[in-house]
């Protein structure tokens, strides 16, 4: 639609027929909504630092596994698996498939299959510690 009072060489499209970055209506921009928006943006860049910095600071502090003081010798019988070891020898703080690494790198076993007749060295159960992994 264009204005009938104008003349045919100064012949402009109204607001709403605009194309491109001139077709907003900048009648609908208030000052209180752009600091709103700003803010808003301000929280979400705050909230992404604070992730970030959880992140790196959690990838960068070492985790200490807890540590078995005290061990014990096991004989490995026919169909024991290092699996039922670790159940059997839990350690408060990891779980079965940790305390299985934990025993295959304590007794320098190559993999986590043992034969029958195999004496290896497990945690020793403590009497606070469950006969099962939690994890």
């Amino acid at each position: 639609m264009y204005h009938a009072h104008s003349a045919p060489h100064a012949v402009r499209p109204l607001a709403r027929e605009r194309r491109g970055p001139e077709a907003r209506d900048t009648r609908d921009i208030r000052p209180g909504r752009i600091a709103s928006a700003r803010a808003g943006r301000g929280a979400l860049v705050i909230v992404t630092l604070a992730a970030v910095l959880v992140a790196v600071w959690s990838a960068l502090t070492p985790v200490s596994a807890p540590s078995v003081t005290t061990w014990t010798s096991v004989s490995v019988t026919e169909h024991t698996t290092l699996w039922d070891i670790a159940r059997e020898h839990p350690v408060p703080g990891l779980s079965t498939v940790e305390t299985v690494q934990l025993i295959q790198d304590h007794n320098g076993l190559p993999s986590d299959i043992v034969h029958a007749g195999l004496i290896i060295t497990a945690p020793a159960v403590h009497q606070d510690a469950s006969g099962v992994a939690r994890r």
